[in-house]
C-alpha cells in the first residue's frame, strides 16, 4: 500500500493519469472539494472511453475507488484542496501514462470554463493516441517529452 496527496487552487484540473497496471486507487479529499473523474482507458475493454465523476468534499466524506486500469482525473473546486490517495502499489515513473483532460472523444463535462493545467498535462495524447499504443506507455512518454 502507498498513501499520496496532491495539494491544488481553484480551477486546476489534474488530467487523466492511469496508473501502473495492476495498480487500484482511493482517492478522498482531506480539505476543499473537487470533481473527481474515473475513465476506463483500458483499450481492450467494452467500456473503453466511458467515465464516470463524482464531487468529493472533505465535509461529506465520500471517496472514489478507481479500479486498476482507469485513469484519474479531477477538477480543485476550493483553492487549496488537499487530495488523498490510498494506492494498492508504488508508482513507477517508467510506467506513467494518461491522456488529456480536455479530449472531446471522452467528453469529461469539467466544471471550469477557463482550466489551469500543468505543460506535462498538456502533451498528453488523446483517448484515440493512447489506445492505437495499446494502452502502454509509449506513445504517452513520447507526448510528454
Amino acid at each position: 500500500m502507498r498513501f499520496d496527496y496532491s495539494r491544488r487552487t481553484d480551477f486546476v484540473v489534474r488530467t487523466v493519469q492511469r496508473e501502473p497496471a495492476g495498480i487500484g486507487k482511493l482517492v478522498s479529499v482531506a480539505h476543499g472539494r473537487v470533481l473527481d473523474v474515473a475513465v476506463d482507458v483500458r483499450p481492450s475493454s467494452a467500456t473503453f472511453g466511458r467515465w464516470v465523476a463524482e464531487e468529493l468534499s472533505a465535509d461529506d466524506g465520500r471517496m472514489l475507488f478507481v479500479p486498476r486500469g482507469f485513469g484519474h482525473g479531477f477538477c480543485a473546486l476550493d483553492d487549496d484542496t488537499v487530495v488523498s490517495y490510498l494506492m494498492t502499489g508504488t508508482y513507477s515513473e517508467e510506467h506513467d501514462a494518461g491522456v488529456r483532460w480536455d479530449d472531446p472523444a471522452i467528453g469529461i463535462d469539467w466544471p471550469v470554463s477557463e482550466a489551469i493545467v500543468s505543460d506535462k498535462d498538456r502533451g498528453l495524447p488523446t483517448l484515440a493516441e493512447f489506445g492505437a499504443s495499446d494502452g502502454t506507455t509509449e506513445g504517452s512518454k513520447e507526448a510528454n517529452a
